[in-house]
């Protein structure tokens, strides 16, 4: 999973250096952009390193937010920039909404999980 995060933000960052954006007026977006994508890594990290569940339930929450983000800058760049400057924006959609989908996925069995153990604990 690190390995998958690492690459897709490597491919934004190599997206937004493509591109001119004073000319497209979306600078504000290309920093949102950077910002969200690299968060997910960041958050992610913070999550494998987390002490507790509710540590590790909080920061997946993050990763996940932040890719759900990402996702929105890149369709909106996406929509607003000429094609031939965006190559390969749709890999990276496309790998980013595989990625939110695992991380949702770790949240769901992670409550499951709790919620499983509270109550074989209340029912003995």
């Amino acid at each position: 999973m690190r390995e998958r995060i690492y690459r897709v933000v490597g491919s934004v960052l190599k997206l937004v250096k493509g591109i001119e954006w004073r000319t497209a007026g979306l600078g504000d977006a290309r920093d949102q952009l950077v910002r969200a994508a690299t968060s997910i890594g960041a958050n992610y990290i913070e999550a494998i390193a987390a002490t507790t569940t509710n540590e590790f339930s909080r920061f997946i929450g993050h990763s996940l937010r932040s890719a759900n983000e990402t996702q929105y800058w890149l369709h909106l760049i996406e929509e607003n920039i000429d094609g031939s400057k965006t190559s390969g924006i749709t890999e990276i959609k496309n790998e980013v909404i595989q990625l939110s989908k695992i991380l949702a996925t770790s949240i769901k069995t992670m409550r499951t999980n709790t919620f499983i153990k509270k109550n074989i604990f209340t029912q003995q």
